[in-house]
């Protein structure tokens, strides 16, 4: 299974579309073989990292001050979640744990909060566009 580059979220989507079969949800990949899928979301994770934090020097770079503050605790949430990663775990989605003390659904709950954080980003930088093609 292949996750195309989208833009951010790419992480969030992925693991919200095919967990639910991981849960035991019928759905059309309703057989996803965890050692499979659990590295290719795994490969995002460094990537998403990079980004989020790139995006947040830019602000503080270009002083969007608003925006800042609003990139600034997930950009710290995913190096926390990286730094915390407990030794010998293949990284933050471990398919040998995956399944152990509810980490699916609190992954998932990740992703659906962070889904809606991009979701609420994208509006907020689509309107900063309009104002300033407006202003111009």
């Amino acid at each position: 299974m292949r996750i195309p580059v989208l833009g951010p979220g790419t992480v969030d989507r992925a693991f919200t579309l095919t967990s639910g079969s991981l849960r035991g949800q019928g759905s059309a990949c309703a057989n996803v073989d965890v050692p499979l899928y659990i590295p290719t979301v795994g490969t995002w994770v460094i990537p998403e990292m990079v980004g989020q934090c790139l995006s947040t020097m830019l602000m503080l770079v270009s002083m969007h001050w608003f925006i800042l503050l609003l990139n600034l605790p997930v950009a710290a949430w995913n190096i926390y979640r990286h730094v915390k990663v407990p030794m010998g775990n293949m990284g933050v989605f471990d398919p040998t744990e995956i399944h152990n003390r509810g980490q699916l659904k609190s992954h998932m709950k990740e992703a659906m909060i962070k889904l809606g954080y991009h979701l609420l980003c994208f509006f907020i930088y689509l309107y900063s566009m309009i104002l300033a093609l407006i202003n111009d």
